[in-house]
């Protein structure tokens, strides 16, 4: 008999065992599955806050690249404002000079205009025919020479020693009996150009012929002339 309820209460207490096993083996699958849950959460929070983040980021580089545009516009407006007011005050370093009389030059012979009319800080040369800037800046040059009848030649501009502008005149030979020509052919150029101080500015003929050609000047009709002032 007393086997008999030793073995009773030695089952039942397995059996209460057993449940009990079970019901915390269940608790802890529903801890499991809350975790899971609370995770898969967590995840969706996470991806939202670096959503946020990246967009906090790319308005903070928007913002920082509409600035710099705005600095960049600001200095390009500041730097076009000084120009204008340098061009408004004006340099006053100009010049103009022809040539008195019609002389030959040979090829790559400098020609010199020996006469000026206006001549600014003298700047220019009539003896060597060199226009010489006191300071840097943006020149405009330009520069007439004539050729008598059937003669054909071109001039060209140096600065600094390299050509900056060349230009072709050509007579006709409308010159004569029946024909009421003056055979002279007047040609104009004009350069803009960046110089510094010590370039040596001056119009010298090219052709290729062995002879030299007249350039033709008279007061009375057409002058051959040479001039230049700064812009700014």
């Amino acid at each position: 008999m007393g086997i008999k309820v030793t073995l009773f209460f030695l089952i039942c207490g397995i059996i209460c065992s057993s449940a009990n096993i079970e019901e915390r083996v269940f608790d802890l699958e529903n801890e499991v599955q809350d975790q899971l849950a609370e995770n898969e959460m967590m995840q969706e929070r996470l991806k939202a806050l670096e959503l946020e983040v990246s967009e906090i980021v790319a308005q903070e580089k928007e913002d920082n690249l509409i600035k710099t545009r705005g600095v960049s516009s600001s200095n390009a407006e500041i730097g076009q404002t000084h120009q204008l007011l340098k061009r408004a005050a004006g340099s006053n370093r100009a010049f103009h000079a022809y040539r008195s009389i019609t002389s030959c030059y040979d090829d790559h012979e400098k020609i010199v205009f020996d006469t000026e009319s206006h001549d600014d800080y003298h700047v220019y040369d009539v003896r060597d025919g060199i226009f010489e800037p006191p300071v840097s800046g943006i020149f405009v040059f330009t520069w007439t020479v004539v050729a008598p009848l059937n003669t054909k030649f071109r001039t060209e501009l140096i600065i600094g020693g390299r050509m900056a502008g060349v230009i072709t005149t050509d007579s006709d030979t409308s010159s004569g009996v029946g024909n009421t020509g003056t055979g002279l052919h007047p040609a104009t150029a004009v350069v803009v150009a960046q110089i510094n101080p010590g370039d040596h500015c001056y119009i010298r003929v090219r052709h290729s012929s062995n002879t030299c050609v007249n350039v033709y000047s008279d007061s009375n009709s057409v002058r051959s002339t040479f001039s230049g002032w700064q812009l700014y």
